[in-house]
């Protein structure tokens, strides 16, 4: 459908969803043709290229490597609720987390993990409001963080061209395309693409993991006495409460969807949380259950924009659900009820109050 007011369309569907995703001919992820903010608003061949520079990261060898270190950093988290016997899921334990494993990974001091995190909900946890001065306040309050995320990098960058060492920032900082090192602005974004991404999903899939299980104890039970069908819980999660519930694309020419004729330049949001929901692709679609023979959610997209870090947020998803449900068997909600956070660009709590 057609949204006057904003200008866009909304698609709904899986099938039209779906399409769009792996036709990035047809529906491109730039939103300015004149600029490139990072790889995510890039296509083909941009894309591929860049996108060949980091995925080597992300590979599932390499990322089964950071199993210990996962497990430590959990470890050290949860140590420090064992005898308080109460916990704030997401700014205790799900964002701490990936925060720290991603700095590692890109070369950040682990020690800067709290502004990381204050830039990254900066960013992402937009409010959803009308409300022109909210948004012009929410835009500057971005603006303001993106700049404070660049100026920290030049530094770190300067010092990996200087003093190079086995991360993404050091091997980024040292590719050339086209006989030069990456212009510093898309280093930037490059590096800023990462971070953000690389905790703000996975934070969100704890803290949605956690409210899943807990609504539905007789799953939680299932779990604790078989953690083999963990995965199985933490794919449902993604597909029932999906971390990623939009993205845009533009198209490039006219097109037809669904019967309706889209202009080209014309603005198309798609609803990952409403593909996921999708009765005519998932039986019983708003439920919770760990009985799906086929569960082909579309929360880590689909075609050459699949996210790169899935693998990555899967394993640290399952490690800690693993040491929270198996330390702490009796836990439940504590207090007030999870708050969501105000954002339909995403699905996730901001707080969520549990009693170990």
């Amino acid at each position: 459908s057609f949204d006057q007011n904003r200008g866009c369309w909304d698609l709904f569907l899986y099938e039209d969803i779906k399409r769009v995703l792996q036709d990035h001919t047809t529906f491109s992820s730039r939103k300015d043709s004149s600029r490139v903010d990072s790889i995510v608003s890039m296509d083909p061949p941009d894309h591929t290229l860049f996108r060949s520079f980091i995925s080597d990261s992300f590979k599932p060898k390499k990322i089964n490597l950071l199993v210990e270190d996962i497990q430590r950093n959990t470890d050290l988290l949860l140590n420090d609720f064992v005898s308080s016997k109460k916990l704030e899921i997401i700014n205790e334990i799900a964002y701490p987390l990936p925060i720290r494993i991603i700095a590692k990974l890109l070369g950040l001091p682990i020690e800067d993990y709290k502004l990381f995190q204050k830039w990254s909900q900066s960013i992402v946890n937009r409010p959803n409001t009308n409300d022109s001065n909210s948004y012009q306040n929410n835009l500057r309050q971005v603006t303001k963080s993106v700049m404070e995320m660049d100026k920290y990098f030049k530094d770190i960058v300067l010092n990996k061209r200087v003093y190079p060492k086995d991360d993404i920032i050091s091997h980024l900082a040292s590719i050339k395309v086209n006989s030069s090192l990456i212009e510093d602005k898309t280093l930037y974004a490059l590096i800023r693409t990462i971070l953000v991404a690389g905790n703000e999903t996975t934070a969100n899939l704890i803290g949605n993991s956690v409210v899943s299980l807990l609504e539905n104890p007789n799953i939680l039970l299932q779990i604790q006495r078989d953690f083999s069908l963990l995965p199985i819980a933490v794919e449902e999660v993604l597909r029932y409460r999906s971390p990623v519930q939009c993205l845009v694309r533009t198209a490039t020419v006219d097109v037809e969807i669904g019967g309706k004729q889209i202009k080209k330049g014309q603005e198309i949001v798609i609803w990952i949380g409403s593909a996921n929901r999708d009765e005519s692709i998932f039986y019983d679609s708003d439920s919770f259950r760990l009985d799906r023979v086929s569960n082909p959610h579309l929360d880590f997209g689909f075609g050459i924009h699949r996210c790169i870090g899935a693998p990555l947020a899967r394993l640290e998803t399952k490690i800690v659900l693993t040491n929270l449900l198996k330390r702490f068997p009796n836990m439940n909600f504590r207090g007030d009820a999870p708050r969501k956070i105000s954002n339909f660009f995403v699905c996730g709590y901001d707080k969520i109050n549990v009693s170990l």
